[in-house]
């Protein structure tokens, strides 16, 4: 794997859906929101905010994530900006905006997507048609809901991939400042385009709120932890 694609790998990009209504399935309150910290080894990085609203049936997500990361002799940089809308268990549209700076190359990517007539969602990822089956949901592990088996789009271009549920004990410790208590982990591992797989740890409350999550690549992991502010 080459560098630049190691580092985009850990820099995962996790953006936000809307629960599907199922028991456990936390769902945000008008004017909710939620702060992670992201965190190297022991070092803050980044951070990722969600802001939640509503009007009548229709929640409003905005997603903002800031993060450096650095490994040996390189260093990259991430914004990445996302507005969603969703009605129930369905997304009406989504546009985002990745900016990732290294010193080795810079890249930007958009992609705005709304649901068709057909059921279909299409768009574009930058100059580029997409048209995504009607069951693609986000990549996003914030909502116990979505932890289940299924296929799942890349926020930053659109790009399909799928997510598996794994089962069996797991014995890594969770991150600091994580509520054991109150949160338990389930592993997934995720396939992206490329048919590349990658491991990711979420933990999260009985009410399926995600505390914290812990993405696995070949240059390292990265801990979103949530704020509790």
């Amino acid at each position: 794997m080459r560098n630049t694609e190691a580092l985009l790998l850990l820099c995962a990009a996790m953006a936000p859906l809307a629960a599907d209504g199922a028991a456990d399935s936390w769902t945000p309150a008008d004017g909710e929101h939620q702060h992670f910290r992201i965190i190297d080894g022991d070092k803050p990085v980044g951070e990722l905010m969600l802001r939640f609203s509503r009007s009548g049936e229709t929640l409003s997500v905005e997603r903002q994530q800031t993060m450096s990361v650095s490994r040996m002799m390189i260093k990259a940089t991430l914004t990445q900006t996302s507005k969603e809308q969703w009605s129930q268990d369905r997304l009406l549209g989504i546009s985002t905006r990745t900016e990732l700076k290294s010193t080795i190359k810079d890249e930007s990517k958009s992609l705005q997507l709304s649901r068709a007539a057909d059921g279909k969602l299409s768009g574009n990822s930058g100059k580029d048609a997409v048209s995504l089956p009607a069951d693609a949901l986000p990549l996003s592990l914030w909502n116990e809901a979505m932890t289940r088996d299924g296929r799942y789009f890349d926020p930053a271009d659109g790009k399909l991939g799928t997510l598996q549920r794994k089962t069996g004990a797991i014995e890594d410790a969770a991150p600091a400042g994580t509520d054991t208590a109150a949160c338990k982990p389930v592993e997934l591992a995720i396939t992206n385009a490329e048919k590349k797989t990658s491991r990711v740890l979420v933990w999260r409350s009985g009410s399926g709120k995600v505390c914290t999550m812990r993405f696995f690549s070949p240059m390292g992991t990265l801990d979103y932890v949530a704020a509790g502010d």
